[in-house]
């Protein structure tokens, strides 16, 4: 069985799953909110707290990045935990296939998640006006890989050198995408969450659903491609030094 699919079983065993799910479901509280009001919300309204409030400024910013966090934090999580970190690295296989295997396990747990959080949440804001919302679907699901795969490689090779990862990913997605990357410039462009936000933007057809500055769609998938590549090298240039260590 591959390395992929046993770290995949690890997280179907885990609370990891539970709680990355539950995560992701936050944004059902302010999704029921316009079912409840006396007076029917303009579909003006409905695309804003689904597109503006809940993806830009909840998915894309914090619930993807916190989610992704969790789940590559756990992903060697047992050999880390037991000490038995060197005998994976000593296996005769290459160390960027059991990087690249533990990644890869990251992104089919997570996406399916996250798509399918925002599927629910989707689904309640936009009861009975479907045909004014459904524009936004792909957008979101496309924007939202791009945060996973993003996210999920840098946190992948961080929790091969932090032991505290969880900690060190709460103050990054905090304080560098929640708030240094929506107020200073220059730092966008090393914001994973930035290329999130931009690629739902790019797409989606409605000009009251903008950010500053987005990157163009080509622009981020070079970047996130790079992000991934070089978190990869580095995670796996960190369990070959484990294998001595």
């Amino acid at each position: 069985m591959t390395i992929t699919n046993l770290t995949i079983r690890q997280f179907l065993k885990s609370k990891s799953l539970i709680v990355v799910a539950i995560i992701c479901l936050i944004p059902l509280l302010i999704a029921i909110i316009p079912h409840f009001l006396s007076e029917e919300p303009s579909i003006r309204s409905l695309r804003n707290s689904m597109g503006k409030a809940i993806f830009l400024n909840m998915y894309a910013t914090l619930l993807i990045p916190i989610g992704a966090m969790v789940l590559s934090s756990a992903a060697f999580g047992d050999e880390i935990d037991d000490k038995t970190l060197y005998l994976l690295a000593l296996k005769p296989i290459s160390r960027f296939r059991i990087v690249f295997e533990k990644f890869l396990a990251v992104v089919a747990v997570a996406l399916p998640i996250v798509w399918g959080a925002i599927a629910i949440v989707w689904t309640v804001i936009s009861w009975g006006r479907f045909d004014n919302m459904t524009d936004l679907i792909w957008p979101m699901l496309a924007s939202s890989a791009v945060g996973v795969l993003g996210f999920g490689s840098v946190f992948l090779a961080f929790s091969l050198f932090i032991r505290r990862t969880l900690i060190f990913g709460m103050f990054y997605v905090t304080i560098w995408e929640g708030v240094l990357a929506n107020y200073l410039p220059g730092i966008r462009s090393f914001s994973i969450g930035h290329y999130t936000r931009s690629v739902f933007v790019n797409l989606v057809d409605d000009r009251n659903l903008v950010i500053d500055d987005p990157a163009t769609t080509a622009r981020v998938v070079i970047t996130i491609g790079l992000i991934t590549l070089i978190s990869l090298g580095i995670g796996t240039w960190r369990l070959q030094k484990m294998a001595i260590e």
